[in-house]
């Protein structure tokens, strides 16, 4: 089997935007103040301050789930570039691959709230979705009422078959083959019905970042190699992203079409254009954090269970003094220590041996194929 080109830039970018999450979850979480609840980080409809608007573009977990989708856009298909064989082989190992990089680890995660729950009493769920019927409804990703991040799973489950079809299209077809797919998702996305296809949070519709990132796997090479100072062009692009939802809206359609633009334009030039020193310790930290953030990304809502019990202790570290923001960071620091590890067990005793267990029942079967034949 191929060994899978490996662009590490990609993960530690990876890792920034898991964090970006982590910090978007504690933002949310609240304190006392005056007799009223606040949000360590204020949201859009609090009185503007610069330390808030920001600590909204460090904080922003939205963006990062449509850089995760242009990325995912991006990986994706050099998988199926590098895949060898008939179409309908090609599509199944490109379909039980996804099923096995994504089941096991809802299935390991919901356990694992479960868990939580019998221990603590504590989720971001009622009992009742505890429930055997709903728990399994969950773990299909058919709905996702425990862990709501889970909505993003839905979509990248979505877009596999979006995938195929658009890249056999773009076999025969060329760079047509997902221009229209993509103006047409696009034109949709700006369709309520269309966004709430899943229900909330109503972000269905940025599937079309999946093309995005195909798009400059397949193209992006090529106009990255002429450009003199990449790094130059990778800070812009990055603050554009960052930038996009002050400027534009934090949740203008538009928005979203922006970011999905900027995110890919950054995945295919730390990917073609920006060499960075790999042996730095803030570098590898970051690359650790982006090769188990799929996990941490699942994992860290558990933390949001227990805003109820921190409140207290929020409180009165924001009343002795310090800046909630200041507070918030800390909570990124001490969630991330919590849940890191544990991402990480669920990495290496559930992610890596299950993307294995699939890629050996594909061997067995295809063992089974040649000698029948």
């Amino acid at each position: 089997m191929e060994r899978r080109q490996f662009y590490p830039n990609l993960e530690v970018a990876r890792g920034i935007a898991a964090l970006m999450v982590a910090l978007f979850h504690a933002g949310q979480m609240t304190y006392l103040a005056d007799g009223a609840a606040r949000s360590l980080i204020p949201s859009i409809r609090d009185p503007f301050t610069w330390p808030a608007q920001i600590a909204r573009v460090f904080a922003n977990g939205p963006g990062a789930v449509i850089f995760f989708f242009a990325l995912s856009g991006f990986v994706l298909t050099m998988v199926l570039e590098q895949s060898k064989g008939s179409r309908a082989s090609i599509s199944l190992r490109f379909a039980v691959g996804r099923i096995f990089r994504i089941y096991p680890a809802v299935v390991s995660t919901l356990a694992l709230f479960f868990i939580a729950y019998l221990v603590s009493g504590r989720s971001l769920a009622t009992p009742s979705e505890f429930e055997p019927v709903r728990l399994a409804l969950n773990a299909l990703l058919l709905i996702k009422s425990i862990d709501g991040v889970m909505w993003s799973l839905q979509v990248e489950m979505a877009a596999v078959p979006l995938l195929l079809a658009v890249y056999f299209g773009w076999q025969r077809l060329g760079f047509a083959a997902i221009f229209w797919p993509y103006i047409v998702l696009l034109g949709l996305s700006f369709v309520g019905t269309w966004n709430h296809l899943f229900g909330d949070p109503g972000q269905f519709g940025q599937i079309y970042a999946f093309l995005a990132g195909m798009t400059v796997y397949l193209y992006g090479q090529r106009y990255v190699a002429t450009l003199a100072r990449p790094w130059l062009w990778t800070l812009a692009a990055v603050i554009a992203f960052l930038a996009t939802r002050h400027i534009v809206g934090w949740s203008s359609y538009f928005t979203y079409w922006f970011e999905a633009t900027f995110a890919s334009a950054i995945v295919a030039l730390l990917a073609f254009g920006v060499q960075a020193s790999a042996s730095a310790a803030w570098y590898r930290a970051l690359q650790f954090i982006g090769r188990v953030s799929f996990s941490f990304y699942l994992l860290h809502p558990i933390t949001m269970a227990f805003g109820a019990d921190l409140s207290p202790a929020l409180s009165y570290l924001v009343n002795a003094g310090l800046h909630p923001l200041g507070v918030a960071a800390l909570l990124l620091i001490g969630s991330t220590a919590l849940i890191l590890p544990i991402a990480w067990v669920q990495y290496r005793l559930v992610e890596l041996p299950m993307v294995s267990a699939g890629k050996a029942m594909l061997a067995r079967r295809n063992r089974s194929a040649a000698v029948t034949a």
